[in-house]
């Protein structure tokens, strides 16, 4: 008990000359360098453990934080960053009911400045009035990944990381392997989830929103966007590039949530739902735009959270599949079926 109370002495001691020498500064910079101490290796690259898994192998989630100071870290912003988003992603079914089957940390990653400018510990930048994933994904995943692969038993198969910006501006991407050029197995779950706080901050439902869509939808259950760019170069997309989304032609257990074609058949993944009366409020269907071009992709529901991320948003049921499918191929080494999906998701849907 006396060296946890000398410990918090110190760090408060720690937190005022910080902060002084960061008013004395005109710059922005935190050099996490104080009268010869190092503050940035005493605090970058901690582990800290949120939740372990009580049921499967235990699936992997790290969490990090990109233009968080030395300041941030001893004041205990960043922690409540940090645990508040990983709450985030159990906010909505199925994840709420999957929780146990996940392990999720967080690391601490100390950041220069707050400016994101791309020389914070995660490169992200804000340009055009947004988080934008610059000066590309590669660099980006990359420094991501140093962090990531501290954990003692990381593995890329079981592993994903979901990236916290500290910045009121709007972002969210996700970028997968081959975007950093670690790999080319489709198969891999590690993926680098980037949101940013958006205009209501850590606590407004927009930044809970955007980090299920990226995190949880992107990320983890390799759900494709539902939404249409309206601009020329997406106003409709080829017959050829239409088939990547089909079970043939794409990675298995990809994308799920949208399909190249319009036509009920035994490979639509919403076709075990259409006519179950379980499901008749979320009008399944054929909605044209999704993947970003206005014709020619499908999405199942008119509407979801990997279509618009305003209000109160959820999974639709391809989605929710996708998810809990993801679950426990990782976590339990199988694939479900729909029927053991629907007795679950009947059981827990909001």
């Amino acid at each position: 008990m006396k060296n946890n109370v000398l410990r918090q002495i110190w760090k408060l001691l720690l937190l005022l000359i910080v902060v002084a020498a960061c008013n004395e500064k005109d710059d922005g910079l935190d050099t996490g360098v104080i009268e010869g101490i190092d503050l940035r290796a005493e605090y970058d690259g901690k582990i800290v453990e949120i939740q372990k898994a009580t049921k499967g192998e235990g699936i992997n989630i790290v969490m990090l934080g990109d233009g968080y100071t030395v300041q941030s870290i001893i004041d205990g912003s960043y922690d409540e960053a940090m645990r508040k988003a990983a709450s985030y992603l159990f906010l909505s079914q199925p994840m709420k009911a999957l929780q146990e089957y996940f392990n999720v940390y967080y690391i601490t990653a100390v950041s220069m400045n707050s400016a994101l400018d791309g020389q914070s510990a995660m490169g992200c930048m804000v340009y055009d009035n947004g988080v934008n994933g610059t000066p590309s994904g590669s660099i980006m995943t990359q420094k991501a990944k140093q962090y990531v692969m501290k954990l003692p038993d990381y593995d890329p198969m079981n592993t994903l990381a979901s990236i916290v910006i500290n910045s009121h501006e709007y972002g969210g991407v996700t970028y997968y392997p081959w975007h950093a050029g670690e790999t080319s197995d489709y198969n891999q779950l590690i993926s680098y989830a980037y949101t940013a706080l958006h205009a209501d901050g850590i606590d407004g439902q927009k930044f809970k929103n955007v980090i299920q869509h990226e995190t949880v939808g992107h990320a983890f259950a390799k759900l494709a966007d539902e939404y249409a760019y309206n601009d020329d170069a997406h106003a409709s997309v080829s017959a050829s590039y239409r088939r990547l989304v089909s079970s043939f032609y794409w990675p298995k257990y990809w994308y799920y949530n949208i399909a190249g074609y319009a036509t009920r058949n035994a490979d639509l993944p919403w076709e075990a739902f259409i006519d179950d009366p379980d499901y008749a409020t979320e009008d399944l269907g054929f909605y044209e735009g999704a993947h970003y071009y206005r014709a020619g992709y499908y999405r199942a529901t008119s509407n979801s959270i990997m279509r618009d991320t305003e209000g109160d948003v959820t999974f639709n049921a391809p989605s929710r599949y996708a998810i809990y499918l993801r679950t426990m191929l990782i976590g339990e080494g199988r694939i479900p079926t729909v029927e053991e999906f629907k007795t679950f998701d009947k059981a827990h849907r909001d």
